[in-house]
């Protein structure tokens, strides 16, 4: 493969968002109901800046305006409850914001001048009507307790969420991203040592944090540094949930008592030619400083699929340390995780950076597979080649994922599943295909007559060691025909002896595409026991 594979390890800072949603009901007069559909999903999160909070919600598309409050539980409250009325919703100080000012999607407003240290309840409701007396439609209560910046303890601050429907500066993207960003460090699973660095952001006030896989390795255990408001830089650990055999892409959860800032998730569908973007994360770790890093640039393709996973592509340098960090539009928002930029080289020596070849998983991909990546992964993934005409699949088992794939002409090759942590030698699968040019009636056993008496010493004449073991022989498998080889070989005196079996097999989902498709499983022998049952099972799950 003349391009290779430039995977990047990156980090994030983050910072506390705030707080249990709790849902109160409340008999309301019919009458009194706004006419427009009550908002929804209300989160609460503390401000960057001292006596602010965030209030975000789903809009509701039918709202000419929202009233957005809060009432001070240790101070109003009572104080309401000892009035005449005893109607302690007369504490809540209310603001009136245009629905046509804020996000079409996700609608936001930050409330100012607030007591710190006190405990709040907030809430929005929506009219279609501008003024007029105050609706209380069955609301949504999002309790918070104000962050208090004079506290001894350094505060992990919350970010600042878009305020508006517009984009958002770079200025005011670097509010809302920072917070929930992360430099991850994973620790070696028996001693403990840092096993190199990459980025991370937060998606689950709860500390819920996603990365790349191959950030965090075959580790259980990261730890995450964020940044606090004043550059304080707090630690946290962190506990690996579960990892993408496809996807590169990994769940982590930090342990704190302390709520967190989060971005949100783009619709990466949505996503155009020529959207800006930036890119989030600590290259090279913490050697250019604690800080964390931007590069800023456009969607050079929002569709890229690799290894049966969406990619967006962009031009916004992603450099070794970035793996795991996010990739944000105008708004604030994730469209991809970080994950690889790819190299190139004219002599096979000397490779060099490929501008503007960089790739990030679509945040999509992350909201799909988010659940099975909580739940510890998946048992087992199905890899299904989306990129060409001929088309195959094969199932993955847990703990094993994609290493690497090329394309070369009429021919491809990927190494194909590396076990995490995996021994030298436990790359065990490569798949290659061709179109035969022959006739459909004598196809099937010339493909494994060739293979066997031409391919095979005409490779090995390069080898140190080749030796047949068992020439073709019909197996059938689910309702699919191959011809089963096997042979041994040794590339150089210094490397391993290596187990092979080759299967070969047509197209079957293609009939007016008679692909041929030869797909084998390497093991070196001083390893075979511990991958021979592994696999047995991924070959003998291709199906073309």
């Amino acid at each position: 493969m003349t391009s290779m594979l430039r995977l990047l390890k990156p980090l994030s800072i983050l910072f506390v968002v705030i707080v249990v949603v709790a849902v109160v009901s409340s008999a309301v007069p019919a009458e009194a109901q706004s006419t427009a559909s009550p908002p929804t999903n209300i989160l609460v999160s503390n401000g960057f800046n001292p006596g602010e909070l965030i209030l975000t919600w789903d809009a509701a598309h039918d709202a000419t305006h929202y009233r957005v409050g809060c009432v001070n539980m240790d101070r109003d409250y009572p104080r309401a409850k000892d009035s005449v009325t005893r109607n302690w919703r007369q504490a809540f100080v209310f603001v009136d914001v245009d629905a046509p000012n804020v996000s079409p999607d996700r609608a936001t407003h930050t409330l100012y001048g607030l007591q710190e240290g006190a405990y709040h309840a907030c809430t929005v409701l929506s009219k279609r009507s501008r003024y007029g007396q105050p609706t209380w439609p069955t609301p949504y209560w999002q309790y918070v307790n104000i962050t208090d910046h004079g506290g001894a303890c350094p505060v992990v601050a919350a970010a600042p969420a878009p305020i508006t429907g517009r984009p958002l500066t770079i200025a005011e993207i670097s509010r809302v991203v920072r917070p929930a960003l992360v430099r991850v460090n994973p620790l070696d699973n028996e001693d403990g040592r840092p096993l190199g660095t990459g980025t991370g952001f937060i998606v689950g006030s709860d500390g819920l944090m996603i990365t790349n896989r191959h950030v965090v390795d075959d580790s259980t255990t990261v730890i995450a540094h964020l940044q606090t408001a004043n550059g304080d830089t707090l630690e946290f650990t962190g506990k690996v949930l579960g990892k993408g055999i496809l996807t590169d892409l990994a769940a982590v959860q930090l342990s704190s008592n302390r709520p967190f800032a989060t971005v949100d998730l783009a619709d990466s569908d949505r996503v155009a030619y020529g959207d800006e973007v930036t890119a989030w994360g600590y290259p090279l770790g913490s050697t250019v400083g604690a800080d964390p890093t931007l590069t800023e640039g456009i969607i050079s393709a929002p569709n890229r699929i690799f290894w049966d996973t969406q990619f967006v592509q962009t031009d916004a340098d992603i450099n070794p340390g970035n793996s795991g960090g996010p990739l944000i539009d105008r708004y604030g928002r994730v469209v991809g995780v970080n994950t690889f930029g790819f190299t190139y080289s004219r002599d096979g020596v000397n490779f060099f950076n490929a501008p503007g070849l960089n790739f990030s998983v679509a945040s999509n991909e992350v909201r799909d597979r988010l659940p099975a990546y909580i739940s510890g992964g998946p048992a087992q993934a199905t890899y299904r080649n989306l990129r060409w005409g001929y088309g195959y699949s094969m199932v993955i088992p847990q703990g094993w994922y994609l290493n690497t794939e090329g394309s070369e002409s009429r021919s491809t090759q990927f190494t194909a599943f590396s076990a995490y942590g995996g021994e030298r030698g436990a790359d065990i699968m490569t798949v290659e295909f061709d179109q035969p040019y022959l006739e459909a009636g004598r196809a099937f056993g010339a493909i494994a007559g060739f293979y066997w008496a031409r391919f095979l010493p005409l490779l090995a004449e390069d080898w140190h060691f080749f030796q047949p073991v068992s020439p073709p022989t019909a197996v059938t498998i689910g309702d699919h025909q191959f011809a089963r080889m096997e042979y041994r070989y040794q590339l150089e005196e210094d490397d391993c002896i290596r187990s092979e079996i080759a299967l070969s097999s047509l197209s079957s989902d293609y009939p007016n595409k008679p692909y041929a498709f030869v797909h084998t499983g390497s093991v070196c022998e001083e390893i075979l026991a511990n991958y021979s049952a592994e696999r047995q099972r991924i070959l003998y799950s291709f199906r073309p």
